[in-house]
């Protein structure tokens, strides 16, 4: 007899943007050494594909991936980040029948901050919003920022399981203890791994 093969579980990606961006900038200060094809817009925008790794461990279906990030420009400037967010792509299985375009969500900032409120706010309002309607069995976080723990505790009180991938420049190790899984970005930003120090 045959068993049939197990169902996907259902997964959505919630990408920090502005965590991510800023982390990755101050490697490549430091001296690490990015891989030729990453797609970078300074303050802004840092993708890669391979950053959604874990998408595809566990027989996951991602339903929809979001990155939430700001700009300090008006209306044109946040409408042609996010026009420019929703044509990349991320790792999928290659039996996820959904389309693999990243969602943007763009927040105005004001220009003396490196960060916007709102990204934070509005990353976690829709992570729960997902999982008290059920619509999601695995959440996967992008950031390394320790202000996500009570987010994360919550996800999982709710019995649904939290993936987090970040760069190891600034990392909670709170928020890396408490993922289900983990994924270090720096293996896939850094192939030549750690810089020499002089």
């Amino acid at each position: 007899m045959t068993r049939p093969f197990p169902s996907f579980r259902r997964m959505m990606v919630f990408v920090d943007g502005e965590n991510l961006t800023m982390r990755y900038q101050a490697m490549v200060t430091i001296g690490w050494e990015p891989r030729h094809d990453m797609i970078h817009r300074r303050n802004a925008l840092l993708w890669h594909p391979g950053n959604t790794q874990l998408a595809l461990t566990g027989n996951h279906e991602v339903l929809r991936a979001t990155y939430y990030t700001s700009t300090t420009g008006g209306l044109d400037e946040q409408n042609a980040l996010r026009e420019q967010i929703q044509g990349l792509t991320f790792s999928k299985n290659p039996d996820d029948r959904v389309i693999n375009r990243l969602t943007g969500r763009v927040f105005h900032r004001d220009k003396n901050t490196n960060r916007s409120k709102g990204v934070d706010i509005q990353l976690a309002v829709d992570v729960l919003n997902h999982v008290h309607f059920n619509h999601v069995d695995t959440v996967y976080l992008l950031s390394g920022d320790g202000d996500y723990l009570p987010l994360v505790d919550e996800v999982q009180r709710s019995g649904k399981q939290l993936y987090l991938a970040a760069f190891s420049e600034g990392l909670s190790t709170a928020l890396k203890e408490r993922a289900d899984e983990f994924y270090c970005l720096d293996h896939n930003v850094f192939p030549r791994g750690t810089p020499v120090r002089r």
